[in-house]
């Protein structure tokens, strides 16, 4: 379907004038709309002033010039695109917004997933994937329900291998805070009784190997029958 023939009643539209609280805020609309149309983003020029702080950035088709890279590894030279500025009060807007595209767009899924900024989870998304992971949702069931949502796979914008590796990150993040909060638990214990006792080794990059804590009565009980010492590794 070409561009000229599609209807404009698009959830999201650029418009110029459109202000967004950052600079984030507005690539995130602008790849939503082109999800909904069909068409993949990059950016193009930025302009940075002396005092090396961004106040212009555009964003293109990714079939804007003639290097390999858009669908079918060929740019048509499309001149769709939106330049970004920012405002007064470190906002952004919409100063130029150009809707034409002089090429086929893309109806399925599988099609808008051929572009990069199309095969990546939002952060929103990653907020509702956290929820569930951390209710113990398996995998397979965050990725069925999300597809629900969406209306199918189909309709999913990013691959399940994206929600892979999503949710690895997110166990990354969790095991990180698990330790901080473990730290700030042993810190309590120790202000409550100076004889609890606590030791963390550690890696040539500083990542936890190992963490060995004794409450002030396992301490006194080895001191009348220190016979046997036991570890309880749950």
């Amino acid at each position: 379907m070409m561009a000229s023939q599609r209807d404009s009643g698009h959830i999201f539209e650029p418009i110029v004038g459109t202000i967004f609280d950052s600079e984030v805020d507005a690539i995130q609309y602008y790849n939503t709309y082109s999800w909904e149309v069909g068409f993949g983003i990059r950016k193009g020029k930025k302009y940075v002033n002396s005092e090396k702080y961004k106040t212009m950035q555009t964003l293109l088709c990714s079939c804007e010039g003639t290097a390999p890279g858009c669908m079918k590894d060929l740019r048509k030279q499309c001149k769709a695109m939106v330049r970004m500025k920012r405002t007064s009060d470190h906002g952004w807007f919409f100063e130029t917004v150009v809707t034409e595209h002089n090429h086929e767009l893309a109806d399925t899924g599988g099609e808008k997933r051929h572009w990069q900024c199309h095969n990546h989870v939002e952060p929103f998304l990653k907020d509702v994937i956290r929820h569930m992971r951390g209710n113990n949702i398996p995998l397979n069931q965050v990725y069925g329900v999300l597809c629900d949502w969406h209306g199918g796979s189909d309709s999913l914008p990013f691959r399940k291998r994206s929600l892979r590796a999503t949710c690895s990150m997110i166990a990354q993040e969790a095991s990180q805070d698990d330790i901080k909060k473990m730290m700030d638990l042993f810190a309590m214990a120790q202000l409550d009784n100076v004889d609890f006792f606590h030791s963390v080794d550690t890696d040539e990059d500083r990542r936890v190997r190992s963490i060995f804590w004794c409450h002030a009565k396992s301490r006194a009980d080895y001191a009348c029958f220190g016979d046997v010492v036991t570890f309880d590794t749950t």
